[in-house]
């Protein structure tokens, strides 16, 4: 399991991330693909909410697969092409 690092001599990040991450050497390291916002059907949504939250559950699914959970993530990277749905994301 990650430790991550948050003191309170930074300021607080302003989304679900932390400012630290520490994985010990021998636990287990999962690298993923980029995810987009693809139904398991293979269609994409209109509204920008629904390509998140499919992005997300494909993450998801690929970490229990894994037997993992989004607990165990230590670093993710978003690609958004309109600013404007900056503040949907981070909900």
């Amino acid at each position: 399991m990650p430790r991550f690092f948050n003191p309170s001599t930074v300021r607080e990040p302003m989304n679900r991330y932390s400012h630290g991450a520490e994985v010990r050497a021998g636990g287990r390291l999962i690298y993923l693909a980029g995810q987009a916002g693809v139904a398991p059907d293979g269609t994409i949504p209109e509204d920008f909410e629904t390509q998140t939250e499919n992005t997300y559950r494909n993450i998801e699914a690929i970490l229990n697969d894994a037997g993992m959970g989004l607990e165990n993530i230590v670093k993710a990277t978003t690609f958004i092409l309109d600013p404007e749905n900056l503040p949907k994301m981070r909900e």
